[in-house]
């Protein structure tokens, strides 16, 4: 669910996919947030899209610590 001013972003990681929350904090902040594996994720960006990426970058790194080598 997403809260008021905020708007949900699909994006997939490690084949499975998230619905993760992206608002509008100042004129060149946004927030994308999101729980993966447990943990919280928020990052931040200079732009809707570049937030979401950027949520997405974070969560593919945390991915690797449980990823056979």
């Amino acid at each position: 669910m997403v809260a008021e001013g905020e708007c949900e972003q699909q994006v997939n990681v490690w084949g499975k996919s998230y619905g993760i929350s992206v608002y509008r904090k100042s004129k060149t902040v946004w927030i994308a947030r999101c729980n993966y594996r447990g943990e919280a994720i928020e990052v931040k960006g200079s732009s809707l899209s570049k937030a979401t990426k950027a949520w997405v970058e974070a969560a593919l790194y945390k991915g690797l610590a449980g990823r056979p080598v």
